[in-house]
C-alpha cells in the first residue's frame, strides 16, 4: 500500500527505495540545523510578548492615522475644505483610487515584502498629513487662493492610495506572521478588538473636532504618523519568505535597530 502511494506521488520511474533514502536524507539535514537557545521556552516567551507588542504598536499607527475617518467622512471632508470638486464626486474618485491601491497591493506584497511597503505607505501618509495640516492652516487664516482649492482631492487621493499599499491591510496579516499559530487566536482576538475601539475614537473625535479643529487634528495625526513611520523603520522586521521559526528566531534575539 505505502509502496503504491509513493510510486504515485514519484512517479513510476521513482523506486520507493530512492524515495525513502531522499527522505531520510532531507530529514538528516534538518536535525543538523543548529538549535538556537532562543527557541527554548524562555525564548519564545520573549518572542510572543515582541510579537504582541509590535502587533498592538502596527494596529495603533494604522488607526490614529485617520485613515478610517477620512474614508468615512470624504464628503465631509470635502465639504469643509472648501475643495472645488464637489464632495459626492471626490466621494467617487477617492473610492477608485482606493481600490487601485488595494489591487496593486495584491501584486506587490510577495515581491517587494511587509516592510519596504510599510515604509513607503507610512511615509506618504505623513507627507500628505502634513500637507493637509498646511492646507486647513492657510484655509482657516484666509490665505489660501481658489487655484489651490483643487489640492484636497489631490491629496487625499494620494493618501488613501498609499494607505491601502500598506499601512492599511499588511498590519492585519503581518500579525499572524509574527505571532505564530500556536497563540494566534486568543492574541489575534485581543488585537482586533483593541484595533477596533480605536477606530470607533478616531471616528468619534474626527466628527466633534474636525469642524472647529480642523488644523490641530491633523496636525495631531501627522505627529502620530511620524512616530509610526520611525517605529517601523527602527523595530519592525520583515517577515517576507520567513518561516515561522525564523521570525521567532529574530523576535527572541536581543532586538537592535535593523532593517532585515
Amino acid at each position: 500500500m505505502v509502496d503504491s502511494v509513493v510510486v504515485w506521488l514519484q512517479g513510476d520511474d521513482s523506486t520507493v527505495t530512492a524515495a525513502f533514502d531522499e527522505y531520510a536524507k532531507l530529514q538528516t539535514e534538518d536535525d543538523a540545523l543548529p538549535v538556537d537557545k532562543d527557541l527554548q521556552p524562555s525564548g519564545r516567551k520573549r518572542a510572543f510578548i515582541k510579537a504582541v507588542v509590535l502587533s498592538l504598536a502596527l494596529a495603533t499607527v494604522q488607526r490614529l492615522s485617520g485613515a478610517g475617518a477620512i474614508i468615512q467622512y470624504t464628503a465631509k471632508l470635502f465639504s469643509i475644505s472648501g475643495s472645488s470638486v464637489a464632495p459626492n464626486t471626490a466621494s467617487i474618485i477617492t473610492g477608485i483610487f482606493q481600490l487601485t491601491g488595494s489591487g496593486i497591493t495584491i501584486f506587490l506584497i510577495d515581491r517587494v515584502g511587509r516592510r519596504i511597503l510599510l515604509l513607503v505607505s507610512s511615509f506618504v501618509v505623513v507627507a500628505c498629513l502634513a500637507m493637509l495640516t498646511l492646507y486647513f492652516y492657510f484655509l482657516n487664516k484666509g490665505m489660501l487662493e481658489d487655484s489651490l482649492k483643487i489640492l484636497p482631492i489631490i491629496i487625499v487621493c494620494t493618501f488613501i492610495s498609499f494607505f491601502r499599499l500598506g499601512l492599511g491591510p499588511i498590519p492585519w496579516f503581518i500579525t499572524t506572521e509574527l505571532i505564530g499559530a500556536d497563540h494566534s487566536n486568543r492574541a489575534q482576538s485581543y488585537i482586533v478588538s483593541y484595533s477596533w475601539i480605536l477606530s470607533f475614537v478616531v471616528m468619534k473625535t474626527f466628527v466633534m473636532l474636525v469642524d472647529e479643529f480642523p488644523v490641530a487634528l491633523w496636525l495631531v495625526y501627522t505627529v502620530i504618523s511620524v512616530f509610526g513611520y520611525l517605529f517601523i523603520l527602527f523595530f519592525v522586521p520583515e517577515t517576507n519568505n520567513k518561516n515561522a521559526d525564523e521570525i521567532r528566531l529574530s523576535l527572541a534575539k536581543t532586538y537592535h535597530i535593523n532593517s532585515s
